[in-house]
């Protein structure tokens, strides 16, 4: 319930606020055993970043995501990967940051949950426009390449699946 107007919310408290109170009380919910509030930090983190800015988001938001990947349960996950994935198309990623997240999530591409790999291979596809072929042969590529089947013509998700 409460986690639904967290934008309202921000627009309310201002940017100062949100970062300093709001945004630490938002990270603690990950502390929770309910596997549906960790969901819900995820869906609702996208817009609260988008508020607080980048730096925020690298310095307090990004390494709570990242350490979700590897939570127990694979709802979370997903969520954590679905939430990189609308941070990734909203461009709130660096190109250093969307790398070393890259390297992070290739392994998830042989992820036995089907919803797990769909996240790792959606948040690929959304940092496509953010690279050039080029970039993507030297920088991504190399990334990918011990966990796909065929060789990467393309980071669309048809390519990866």
């Amino acid at each position: 319930q409460f986690l639904s107007g967290v934008t309202s919310l921000c627009i309310f408290m201002m940017r100062q606020n949100v970062n300093d109170s709001l945004l630490p009380l938002l990270i603690t919910f990950l502390n929770d055993r309910d596997p549906a509030l960790r969901c819900s930090f995820f869906e609702s983190i996208t817009a609260v970043c988008a508020f607080v800015g980048r730096a925020s988001l690298q310095a307090f938001v990004l390494p709570c995501i990242l350490q979700a990947l590897t939570d127990v349960e694979e709802c979370v996950v997903s969520a954590a990967l679905q939430s990189l994935c609308r941070l990734a198309e909203v461009s709130l990623h660096s190109r250093a940051s969307v790398l070393d997240i890259a390297a992070k999530i290739s392994p998830l591409l042989c992820h036995p949950n089907s919803w797990v790999r769909h996240g790792a291979i959606g948040f690929f596809a959304a940092i496509a426009r953010q690279f050039g072929d080029a970039q993507v042969f030297c920088f991504v590529r190399p990334l990918l390449r011990p966990f796909l089947s065929r060789p990467l013509l393309s980071l669309d998700a048809e390519h990866l699946a």
